[in-house]
């Protein structure tokens, strides 16, 4: 272990950020509570400098990190035999998700159970087909191709923008797997239905989990802050 400027700076860097939230917390919470005094002032001069330093240390850790990323010990953390290997792992996914799919169409089909079969039976026709050959071009096919090359395997960007797309192809495959199928085929975009996109992005909404419980411990709105009568005013346009 060893203190250098970068590592000093980062640490200088989170404790002026923590600070600052900290303290702001703690208004907050005082603010939300009788008696209160008019926090307004304190709030100001904490929120004025802190908005400004952290406009600087935001700016300054972004920079340095990206102008680091060049020079050495931060560049070898990640040089080109490194990317290989999450190629190579990226590579070694996308047969394994082929190998699991079709290991399982072939067990259901062979072993033809009325149960079970009924649903390649649907989705393997009836339009669903369509589906299903483009997870095998896109979700297999073509990735598997492109991480066949060294050179491809080596370049961070060219993964990056791999890894998104199987990313969506994923959303593509769990859909083709769990979307119902009431009218029987899939002629059509006109019956993907909105629940369609939203579910997926609400799902994800559980990432926000704390923030959310954070903030039902809370009031929405400070009603003991001295003005807050003045903001929940309705104000009509002056439209006559």
């Amino acid at each position: 272990l060893f203190l250098n400027g970068y590592t000093g700076r980062a640490i200088i860097y989170f404790v002026i950020w923590f600070l600052f939230a900290y303290l702001l917390n703690r208004l907050s919470k005082q603010q939300d509570n009788p008696p209160v005094e008019n926090l307004a002032p304190r709030f100001r001069r904490i929120a004025a400098p802190g908005l400004i330093l952290y406009a600087f240390t935001i700016s300054f850790a972004v920079i340095v990190e990206r102008i680091l990323s060049n020079y050495e010990p931060t560049a070898s953390l990640l040089k080109a035999k490194e990317v290989h290997d999450h190629g190579k792992l990226i590579l070694t996914f996308v047969m394994l998700w082929a190998y699991f799919s079709f290991s399982q169409l072939l067990i259901i089909w062979a072993g033809n159970l009325p149960s079970e079969i009924n649903f390649f039976t649907r989705r393997l026709y009836l339009g669903w087909q369509i589906v299903a050959l483009a997870l095998v071009v896109f979700h297999f096919a073509v990735p598997f191709l492109l991480l066949l090359s060294r050179q491809f395997k080596r370049d961070a960007k060219t993964l990056v923008w791999l890894a998104s797309w199987l990313l969506f192809m994923r959303f593509v495959d769990l859909f083709w797997y769990i979307e119902p199928n009431f009218t029987q085929r899939l002629s059509s975009l006109s019956w993907i239905h909105l629940l369609d996109i939203v579910v997926p992005i609400a799902i994800g909404g559980i990432w926000f989990a704390m923030f959310w419980r954070n903030l039902r411990s809370r009031p929405l709105l400070p009603f003991y802050d001295l003005h807050a009568q003045e903001f929940l005013e309705y104000v009509g346009a002056a439209h006559d």
